[in-house]
């Protein structure tokens, strides 16, 4: 796939898919076999995240139920 291929894909998909796109990505990426045209279609799933207001509705649970914040059990 190339990186034209990719960000059509992910332009096209439901919210649902991106979301399981993305878990699937962040893990690639955590362990360190992400593919280069999967990086951009991580940035580009988080562009259309903060452009729908996505990550700031979940910034804002976080900070309202701390105990759900993913970033703390890594600290």
């Amino acid at each position: 796939m190339n990186i034209k291929n990719g960000i059509e894909s992910v332009a096209n998909m439901t919210k649902r898919e991106r979301n399981f796109l993305l878990c699937k990505l962040a893990a690639k990426e955590q362990m360190n076999t992400i593919m280069p045209h999967e990086i951009f279609q991580l940035a580009f799933i988080q562009a259309i995240r903060t452009a729908n207001g996505e990550i700031d509705k979940v910034l804002k649970n976080w900070k309202e139920h701390p105990e759900l914040d993913p970033r703390i059990l890594t600290q």
